[in-house]
């Protein structure tokens, strides 16, 4: 099976719970919350296989060059 990377704009309910339940494994209960990953600022790269996450990526959409 093949692994697709993209980007996602709006998480939807199952896509949220999938990146909340990787947080919580990765990083322990609580350290991202729902509102972090639905965070409009911020941008979400995922890895999907199966139509499922398996991974995600975030970051600021701009960057503050000195």
């Amino acid at each position: 099976m093949s692994i697709e990377i993209k980007e996602i704009k709006k998480l939807n309910p199952h896509h949220l719970s999938q990146c909340i339940e990787i947080s919580n494994c990765l990083f322990g209960k609580g350290y991202h919350s729902e509102k972090y990953f639905l965070n409009k600022d911020i941008v979400k790269i995922v890895a999907l296989k199966k139509n499922n996450i398996i991974g995600f990526f975030k970051g600021k959409k701009k960057l503050k060059i000195w």
